[in-house]
């Protein structure tokens, strides 16, 4: 399976710069790894840890918040504590899917939050991001979440950046470039293409 960077390659920390400029997602996101390290620690009160797994959703699965909410904290932590130590990546999925409300694209938040230098997040923005459209409403099968985990790797340890940082640059293009924008980033789309086009070197300079 083929993934394509839709923007040029020495972008990444600029898209990265983006996203964190962006003190809501920041917010989210900072909330979503403290939990995450909580619950690979087996930290916290039963509410607690409840709690950590719902701040989660909150970054990643918000439609499915009622789901998740009804999760003992023992399976949680059972869940999250399996799911660390497996030896392998689908193996990890596989437990974290019997939490309710947890699909690919939560248990893979899951497992970045508690390793992101083992995992990245398979949100549809960051899958727009590297050719894949159109899949804001499909929930990836744990084998296409291998394949796009392999190709993220590979991207991240070529061009010396971290998953993360990769994420959040795809996370960011998609969201201000891309061909789905949200509606509150159209003022740093606007900076984007206007820096984009000071940059480009004038008629004239190339004659």
């Amino acid at each position: 399976m083929n993934f394509k960077l839709q923007f040029p390659i020495s972008e990444i920390d600029y898209w990265a710069a983006r996203f964190r400029d962006d003190h809501g997602e920041m917010r989210r996101e900072c909330a979503a790894f403290k939990a995450g390290q909580r619950l690979r620690r087996g930290e916290g009160t039963p509410m607690e840890i409840c709690n950590d797994l719902y701040t989660i959703g909150i970054w990643t699965a918000p439609t499915a918040l009622h789901l998740i909410r009804r999760n003992p904290a023992s399976d949680i932590l059972q869940a999250c504590r399996v799911a660390s130590e497996a030896s392998d990546e689908a193996s990890a999925i596989d437990v974290l899917e019997a939490l309710k409300g947890v699909a690919v694209t939560m248990a893979s938040a899951i497992l970045t939050t508690m390793d992101e230098s083992r995992y990245t997040v398979i949100g549809w923005r960051a899958r727009e991001a590297l050719g894949n459209p159109k899949v804001q409403q499909k929930e990836p099968a744990i084998e296409f979440y291998l394949c796009y985990l392999d190709g993220c790797r590979r991207l991240a340890e070529e061009n010396g950046v971290t998953l993360r940082k990769l994420d959040q640059a795809l996370w960011a293009w998609s969201a201000i470039a891309g061909p789905n924008p949200s509606r509150t980033r159209k003022k740093s789309l606007r900076v984007y293409t206007d820096t984009k086009r000071a940059n480009e070197p004038k008629q004239s300079d190339q004659e």
